[in-house]
């Protein structure tokens, strides 16, 4: 799919853990940090494919996190998977305002997390320079170039 990594922000280690193992069990390459400071300061550095962000961290919450992040014209393409263990829609829908693409309750299944990560790193891709579209001269549809 793509060479850049999947970026996990998420106080639980455990969460971490277990977002790294699904990952990795289908090649993907997983980066993580234990709060927003470091998930900033890895996201400048590797500028991953996706950023899975738990939305309810101490300190500077992921919705803070998100507006960092869509704030910065490097960063504020990649697609972030919302997740949380709070049962309030509420968060998803905080999540979906500061720019989060897609959105996960804890917990969840792994097939779950992988549809999600798959559909995002597809949105980076299209979303390369080499894969934006364009009109074909002849004809109506656009076409990847």
């Amino acid at each position: 799919m793509t060479n850049r990594p999947i970026l996990v922000v998420d106080d639980d280690p455990h969460s971490r853990a277990l977002v790294a193992a699904i990952l990795s069990e289908e090649d993907f390459a997983v980066l993580s940090a234990s709060d927003g400071a470091a998930g900033i300061a890895l996201a400048r550095k590797a500028r991953p494919a996706v950023i899975i962000l738990d939305i309810m961290l101490p300190g500077m919450d992921g919705i803070a996190i998100l507006n960092n992040l869509k704030q910065e014209p490097d960063l504020k393409d990649i697609p972030v998977i919302g997740i949380t263990a709070s049962a309030d829609l509420t968060y998803a829908e905080k999540a979906f305002r500061a720019g989060a693409q897609f959105f996960l309750p804890k917990p969840f299944r792994a097939s779950s997390l992988l549809s999600l990560v798959e559909m995002a790193v597809a949105r980076t891709l299209r979303n390369t320079p080499m894969q934006r579209r364009r009109r074909h001269p002849r004809h109506p549809a656009e076409v990847a170039v």
